[in-house]
């Protein structure tokens, strides 16, 4: 088989793969009672560890007045909370509470235990060639990254790619 349609092939599996796995997460995060703002607020803070009024606004295109509105919500839902910056008392930091990390670990956790099921199923060779698969990928997507000069920084335990180099970015 050529490579491009190797490529293609593997492009498939990775559509359907994530399709699947999408399916089952999606009842987890459409369970909870909150709006998009709020969802995509608590998904940024939780990638970024902390987030400013500021940013967020900047990053959800609306006014630090409908960020207001968002935490206040978040808060009182106790999944969210504002803390002050110990070297300027301006700025408030928005990060997750225990409860909110927990919603993701929770959420994480389901994942995983799915994923093992089903990882359980397969013989030990065909694990083995699966595991050698991801080994290889995941170093061909760190390759990628620096050649893209971008990296792989671990905030708690997550990996989180950032740009090293600001010839890269496009700001509007």
């Amino acid at each position: 088989m050529k490579k491009s349609d190797l490529i293609r092939q593997a492009l498939g599996f990775h559509e359907q793969i994530y399709s699947l796995v999408n399916d089952y997460s999606y009842e987890n995060w459409l369970s909870l009672d909150l709006s998009i703002g709020q969802l995509k607020s608590l998904i940024y803070i939780r990638y970024q560890g902390k987030a400013s009024h500021r940013e967020l606004a900047r990053v959800l295109g609306v006014t630090p007045s409908v960020v207001t509105g968002i935490i206040d919500r978040l808060e009182s839902i106790g999944l969210a909370s504002r803390q002050t910056d110990e070297s300027d008392r301006r700025i408030h930091w928005l990060t997750l509470t225990e409860k909110g990390s927990n919603i993701f670990n929770q959420f994480d956790q389901k994942s995983k235990n799915e994923i093992a099921l089903v990882l359980d199923s397969l013989s030990e060779e065909e694990l083995n060639g699966l595991v050698n698969g991801f080994d290889c990928f995941l170093s061909a997507i760190k390759k990628h990254l620096e050649n893209t000069n971008r990296a792989i920084e671990k905030q708690d335990s997550r990996p989180r790619i950032f740009v090293l180099k600001t010839e890269n970015l496009h700001l509007s």
